[in-house]
Order: structure tokens, then sequence, then C-alpha cells
């Protein structure tokens, strides 16, 4: 399912087109939705943008460049990566995010790294746009084979919904349990951190719809939960911090969230099994949840 990145063994160096620390000059960017990557196989995603918008070009091609600090950059894989729609186009108004580019990446070594991206099957050294970003040792919120983390957060039940639910749908089911009983119901479960009113960054795209629609396949089979993660007042007013950033909610804290949106797939068991951060197609989460579900 996941387009794959196999990366080299070997650590050459390519001298053409190497990332650098030079702002890309082509008339795309590239910003990279994956703040939260590690050493070992990891979801990456990013969005290509052009004249401050996001585009949807259908097949970009990728290079993973490991930089070692003090040395020449390491050419570790490279793969042409085809753009997915989000699958909420309706969603969507004209210069908004629309899809995303993802792929599976088994990242062998912590430290700074890059990507060139060319638009097209191939690689194209004038036009690459090249851009770096962090890989962790250990990833800060759970990953796949993580227990999902109990806890009870605030439902319809014993909060205003105002206070738990941003967005203009008022029933959609999703604010009935919390995720300490989910973990232990012997169910699947989606918990899909979005804030529907609130989005902070550029690559929000419409999270939660995403998750609405894939549920209407899995009725009476798996448990969807939604949690705002910054903390609102029971009117639903953000809560702000001394510097004026919105406070973080303890369930979004317990979960050690780096960022938002955050979209976590458990299984039976629940133990985490994909995670989804920032913009993430609507045939990811379906797929894993149809081998939740088998």
């Amino acid at each position: 399912m996941f387009p794959l990145v196999a990366l080299l063994t070997s650590c050459g160096s390519d001298g053409a087109g190497e990332p650098t620390d030079d702002p890309a000059t082509g008339k795309y960017d590239v910003a990279v939705a994956s703040g939260d990557l590690a050493v070992g196989p990891q979801r990456m995603s990013f969005v290509l943008i052009k004249d401050g918008s996001p585009v949807a070009e259908p097949v970009v091609y990728v290079r993973f460049f490991r930089l070692p600090q003090g040395a020449s950059p390491e050419l570790a894989g490279e793969s042409a990566i085809p753009f997915s729609p989000l699958g909420a186009e309706d969603e969507v108004h004209d210069g908004e995010l629309s899809g995303v580019y993802y792929a599976n990446v088994p990242f062998d070594v912590a430290g700074t790294w890059g990507i060139g991206v060319s638009v097209g099957p191939k690689y194209d050294e004038a036009g690459e746009v090249r851009v770096q970003f962090e890989v962790k040792e250990k990833t800060q919120a759970p990953k796949p084979g993580d227990k999902g983390i109990a806890v009870k957060n605030p439902t319809a039940d014993n909060a205003p919904f105002d206070q738990i639910h941003t967005g203009s749908i008022k029933d959609d089911g999703f604010h009935t349990m919390t995720i300490a009983e989910a973990v232990s119901s012997g169910r699947p479960s989606v918990i899909a951190f979005a804030t529907p009113s609130f989005c902070r960054t550029a690559t929000c795209g419409p999270s939660l719809q995403i998750v609405v629609r894939a549920s209407a396949r899995y009725v009476d089979q798996v448990n969807f939960l939604h949690i705002e993660p910054y903390e609102l007042t029971p009117a639903g007013d953000l809560i702000t911090r001394e510097d004026g950033f919105p406070k973080l909610g303890p369930i979004a804290e317990s979960w050690k969230l780096p960022s938002e949106p955050w979209v976590f797939v458990l299984d039976k068991q629940g133990t985490v099994v994909a995670r989804y951060e920032g913009p993430y197609a609507i045939e990811e989460l379906i797929y894993a949840l149809d081998q939740v579900t088998k």
C-alpha cells in the first residue's frame, strides 16, 4: 500500500544536486508535513507548493540524503512518488490542500536528512527542490507497536459539546467513549486528534472529515473517537498560554503530540498499527482499517 523507498547500503556521495542549506530557487517549494520522524520504518509525507498554495502534480521524483555533520551528503535512496488525493475534495476550496505525497522510509540513522524533489517521474537536476528535516532516535508520539495510552477524555456525557468539538457537526458519534474504554474494548479504534476550527498549520487538510467518511464503512466494527488537541472553554473558545499560543489539552499532552492534527489506528488489543501526522489520504486509513478488521 505504501510507496516504499529502499535505502542504499552504500554511503557514497552523489555530487550532483546535493541538498544544501541554500533556499530552493525553483518555482516550487516543499513543505515536509512529518515532524516526528525517528530511526526505523516511518511514514513520511510532504506537500508541494507553488505561488504560496498547495499543488497537485501527478508524480514527483524524490531523492533522500543523509546529511552527516562535517561530511558530504550521502544519497540514501530514491523513488517516484504519486500524488494521493485526500479523499474529501468537496471539503476543499480553491488554493487549499487537496492531497499529499507520502512514502514509507526506513531511516537508518538519526540526524539531519534531506530530500530533493523533482516534478515528474524522473530526476531533474535543474528543477530539483531541496529541503532538510530531522530524524530522531525515538519518536515523541506513540508509534506502531506501542500500546495506546489509556486516558479518560471528556465525552458528551460529562462535558459541554462545544468544549470537546469545534466543528459544525453536532452529533457525529465520535464523543461517546473514552480512549481508556476504546483501548480495552476488544475492537479496533481510530483516535483523531484534530481541531476543525483552530488548525495551526498550513498542512492540516480536512483530517476529521476523512475519518468521518471512512467510518461509514466500518459501522459496528471500529470505535471512532475525536479529541480536540487544544484546551477549550465551555463555550468552545481557545485557552491560550502567556505567549499567546493555544494551550495543549491534557489528553494531547498525555499522548505527547508535538503538533496537530494526528490520527492513530489501534488494533483489537489496543496497539498502534498506523499513525498519520498532518495530511493523509483516505486510502491510507482504509488500508489500515481493512487490516485490523480482518
